[in-house]
């Protein structure tokens, strides 16, 4: 959670409630009052703005997904996910208020030795939803959204992980841009200002290799590679990559850890080094991926 004085805050949380023994209801929601940036639509620089335009939404976001164990370590269930935003902008920059709403789909697949910190072990997700004006949303679109990671231990406490991320939005042409995929921020494609690249299907690859550093300290590596693609309009560009390292700080029993990541990335003034605007920095809980 964040908050400042200007009374702008950010708040997303996560839980999973097991009900006996093979099922289990996901939620996670998120509640913000925080300026962003619009920087534009596409994966081409001269896509960009020259003046990225700032914007300060409500947004709620709340996903809902009961699931049941159908065989060992996979799950199946219905989706419910609803957004709703507010937004004082012109509509005609795409920035526009918006209700969303739909129900959908999930398949689940987790063998993991430990949600918060695996050391081996795989993990699938796999979603989407569709709403329509029929349902009382504000555009007609279908969401799919697929998450596959995967974790080995090298040994000595070595670990190497891996993540392969797709999201794709399809739909009539007033589908708010708020609501199309986007790659960077804390935990995807670190390094990567979050919502500069934006467009209908991103897609994202990221490797780390995690290490222990002494007791409760370890350390991490990691890079990343992807983009953003129109699914009408198909261009090609350079993927924007991200890399960088960081240190964590075990927080308690269940190897949740404090997270400390400095990273940059290949776009920009990237090649200069002495510019501080060039690297990012991120503190939080839990590990990326």
């Amino acid at each position: 959670a964040d908050y400042s004085l200007l009374q702008q805050f950010r708040i997303h949380g996560n839980t999973r409630l097991y009900i006996q023994e093979n099922n289990l209801i996901y939620c996670n929601l998120q509640i913000e009052r925080y300026p962003e940036k619009y920087y534009g639509r596409g994966n081409q620089e001269a896509q960009l703005l020259n003046t990225p335009i700032q914007y300060i939404p409500w947004r709620v976001k709340l996903v809902v997904q009961p699931l049941w164990r159908f065989a060992p370590h996979w799950y199946i269930g219905p989706h419910l996910s609803i957004w709703m935003e507010k937004s004082s902008l012109n509509e005609e920059t795409g920035l526009k208020s918006f209700f969303i709403w739909g129900p959908g789909f999930v398949l689940n697949f987790d063998n993991r030795d430990n949600v918060y910190y695996p050391t081996h072990g795989c993990f699938f997700k796999s979603s989407f939803y569709y709403s329509d004006p029929y349902l009382g949303s504000s555009a007609r679109m279908l969401s799919w959204q697929n998450d596959l990671r995967g974790f080995i231990h090298l040994g000595n406490g070595v670990i190497i992980g891996g993540q392969l991320v797709t999201n794709m939005v399809y739909g009539t042409s007033d589908i708010p841009v708020q609501i199309l995929p986007s790659i960077g921020g804390s935990d995807l494609m670190r390094g990567i200002r979050y919502g500069i690249w934006r467009d209908n299907l991103a897609i994202s690859l990221q490797s780390e290799l995690r290490f222990p550093i002494w007791k409760l300290l370890s350390g991490a590596t990691f890079i990343s590679a992807g983009d953003v693609y129109n699914l009408y309009n198909w261009q090609w560009s350079l993927p924007k990559i991200g890399y960088g390292g960081g240190i964590r700080i075990q927080f308690n029993d269940s190897k949740v850890n404090l997270r400390f990541d400095v990273a940059r990335e290949n776009y920009g003034n990237w090649h200069n080094f002495a510019d501080i605007n060039t690297w990012r920095f991120y503190f939080t809980a839990t590990e990326a991926f």
